[in-house]
Formats: structure tokens, sequence, C-alpha cells
């Protein structure tokens, strides 16, 4: 299968090679379909565009929403991680340490705006800061990750208002930050200008399933415009990127193999990768900016406080964007099931909420930074994290995988990839076409 070929759609070449269709029903075929236009579905869709063109076949990245990137992949902390704090056996550990490389890499290649300004991360003389802090440099000694103490009258000297609390501080200097839409709108176009990729916007995909006569998985697809047309795409390969909903999303592929019946079968316990055991948990972080940032309330790197010990949270870290201006977070707040998309702040429309939410936030900063009050924060947005770990639990390492074994062939799950998932994309997507067969397996890095 070369260029998707379509009853009625017309395969249009621009910018990110859209896919249009624009009236009734129609069959588009392609290679791989990736669902999610993410940073992580566009990095393994502009990938395999690029490994796929010589051979003559597509791929296409389909998304719900009229841009690319437009949930977690932007609304977060634009950091670029080193790889400092996750167990050493997890694709976490392996994937943020090769995508940092490559990510760099990328921005350089590509005039992405981007800053490998470095950061502190800070603690004081508990036994849990002196513990983890410790761990942090022994994990980076073992991984080759650049990593160094402080003296405090160096530190103080370069960040006046640091806490006196705080009498340690490891400085990470390749720590940065990246602007995310830049880089996922990079992505987009160089899939499309492989000749090999489509990246349809406005695109939802309502339903997914397997049909083994055909040895395809068909993908149901519905228009954004107010036309709301439905069109289908069959594929040979899936990607399921589809961050918050991507449990469902591979929920929905495994019912039509096993039948309708199936979902109504206990979670299997043994098995926390059961179709029926994946579930999201959506974790909703917010931010505020810093109004005032000058003399002793100039916030001159990131600063990260001593993560909690399941690593549910970073904790609200301070962070400088790439025109100077600081912001704090984000928070941790888990919502319903059902609220992966509310990035409502009921606190907005209540001052008194918005008073204690502002108020808790001042409490974590004063914690690493002296001298910033509770009026120099306002409220500035939010993000909601694809958890696969209730509240109280640890965090877990990234699902990403093929699905075989629940009799979805050249189907691979990127499920709970949250951070430091902008960090690792782009070796995600090498991962993902690895277990695909596209390139050969590389050796463990």
């Amino acid at each position: 299968m070369g260029t998707p070929s379509a009853s009625s759609c017309d395969a249009a070449s621009s910018k990110s090679n859209q896919i249009d269709c624009p009236t009734g029903l129609a069959d588009v075929h392609a290679h791989v379909a990736v669902i999610g236009a993410g940073a992580v579905g566009l990095a393994t869709g502009a990938y395999l565009a690029r490994i796929l063109a010589p051979t003559g076949r597509s791929v296409v990245v389909l998304d719900k929403e009229r841009h690319v990137g437009a949930h977690s992949s932007s609304r977060n902390s634009e950091v670029i991680h080193a790889g400092l704090y996750y167990p050493a056996d997890s694709l976490k550990t392996r994937l943020c340490l090769r995508g940092k490389e490559l990510l760099y890499q990328f921005c350089r290649d590509h005039g992405v705006s981007h800053a490998p300004c470095g950061k502190w991360v800070v603690g004081g003389d508990s036994e849990h800061a002196a513990r983890t802090l410790g761990a942090i440099e022994t994990h980076a000694a073992r991984f080759g990750i650049p990593l160094e103490r402080v003296d405090l009258v160096d530190a103080r000297r370069e960040q006046p208002n640091l806490s006196r609390s705080i009498t340690r501080v490891l400085s990470s200097p390749s720590t940065g930050i990246v602007a995310s839409h830049e880089y996922m709108d990079r992505l987009a176009q160089l899939a499309g200008d492989t000749g090999a990729g489509y990246v349809t916007t406005g695109a939802k995909v309502e339903n997914v399933a397997f049909n083994a006569a055909r040895d395809l998985y068909r993908l149901t697809v519905r228009n954004a415009d107010d036309d709301g047309e439905s069109w289908t795409l069959d594929a040979h390969m899936v990607v399921n990127a589809a961050g918050v909903w991507s449990d469902r999303m591979f929920r929905a592929a495994w019912t039509s193999v096993a039948g309708p019946d199936a979902s109504k079968h206990a979670p299997d316990a043994a098995d926390p990768l059961h179709p029926l055991s994946i579930q999201m948990y959506p974790t909703r972080g917010r931010y505020f900016k810093l109004l005032r940032n000058q003399s002793v309330h100039h916030v001159h790197r990131l600063l990260y406080p001593v993560p909690d010990a399941n690593l549910t949270s970073l904790g609200v870290h301070a962070t400088v964007d790439l025109q100077g201006a600081a912001k704090f977070g984000p928070d941790v707040e888990f919502l319903p099931v059902d609220a992966r998309e509310d990035y409502r702040i009921t606190e907005e429309s209540d001052s008194d909420r918005m008073k204690v939410l502002r108020a808790r936030f001042h409490a974590a900063i004063s914690q690493y930074l002296d001298g910033i009050e509770v009026q120099d924060l306002e409220y500035d947005y939010c993000g909601i994290r694809a958890k696969v770990t209730p509240p109280g639990t640890p965090a877990r390492d990234f699902y990403i995988d093929r699905a075989d074994l629940y009799g979805l062939p050249r189907w691979v799950n990127a499920i709970g990839v949250e951070s430091p998932g902008l960090t690792s994309s782009l070796a995600v997507g090498e991962y993902i076409a690895q277990l695909l067969g596209v390139v050969p397996m590389h050796e463990k890095r």
C-alpha cells in the first residue's frame, strides 16, 4: 500500500500532508495508523514515515483536535528532562536518556527554540531529602548523567532568595526547556515532507476493530467539522498514542476480537496490563505565573524540590520559559475518571477557593524560595496527565508494548506516557518502530 488510497478522499499534499474527507463515508487505506497527534504520536508517525517512504507505504496520524499537541504534550512545564528520577531498569530511564540526546539534536537541526539552561534539585536536612538526593547521585553516576553538588555559598550568590532551609543543591546541566508547539509543528511538517506521512487533525477515532478475515484494522473516524461526516481507515498496523483516552481505545479494539460480552467480565487481577485492568486516572496539574520577576524575586533557573517517595509528582517546581518568565507547578489533583479533558478551574469563579489554591502554591514555593508573596502569583493554565496508577500508589513505568497476547496483532500501545514523555518522544518513536518490526531492533541502550 502506497499513498493512502480512498474511494472519495483526496490525499492533499500540504504542510503536513492532510487527508481531507469532506463528503460521505469513504475508505482510506494506509500501512500504519497512529491514533493521537501529541508528541509521541507525531514523533512515531514522522519516524515511521521516513522509514516507510522508500517502500511506497504510508502512515496516517489522526487527532480529534483541530491542532496537533492540544493536550498534555503542550500543557506542561516544557522541560527536557535529564533522566534523574526513574528506576534503573525502566523504560522511563532508557527512553528519557536516549530521547534527551535525540531531542537536543532535533532542535539544533530543525531550528526549534530551546535552551539547555540546567536545573537545581534542592533539599534540606530531612532524612527523606538526604536519602533521595543520595539516590539521585548514585543513579546519575551509574548512567553517566552530568550532575554535581553546588556549594551553598555559590548557590546563594547565584540565587539570592534561595530559602535558608535549603542545605543541599545538586546541579543538572543537561536539563533544558523546549518550545513544545514548535517541536510538534515541525514533526508534523517532516512527516508530510516524506510524502508518506499524513497528519490529519479534526478527525476523531470513534471506534476501532480488528477484522481477522481481512487481517486489517478498521478505524471509524468522524470529522470535527460542522458536517460531522464519518469515514473509515483500514490499516495493517496501529499505534495507540491516544493519551488520556488510550485505555479506552485499547479496550475497544480488544472487544472487537473478544466479543461484546467480554467487557462485562471482572478485570484480571493477575494481569495489570489486560484491557480490562488498564485504567486511566486523569490528573490535573495547575500552574501559576510570577508577576514580579526582578531583583530578589527573580528566578534564574529551573528549581526542583526533592520529589515525593512515590514519584507521583516531582513537586511544584520553578521553571523559566524561553522569554525569561517564571512559573510554578504543577500540583496534583486526581479527577473523576470521565473528566479527562476538564481544564476548567472552578477556583477562577470563586475568589475564596482561588485564595486557598494560591496560598497552597505559595506554601510549596516557600519551601525553597524566600521573598515571594502570595500576591505575586497569578493563575496561568493547567494540564491533565495520563496516569495509570490511583492516588497514593507508586508511579508506574510507561506501558509501551505489542498487544498480540490480547488478540491484536501489529498493535502497539503507548499508555501512561506522562512525564518524561515529551523528552522521550523521539526515542519512543524509535522503540515503537522496533516493536512493529519496521526497523531492526537496536542493541539495548
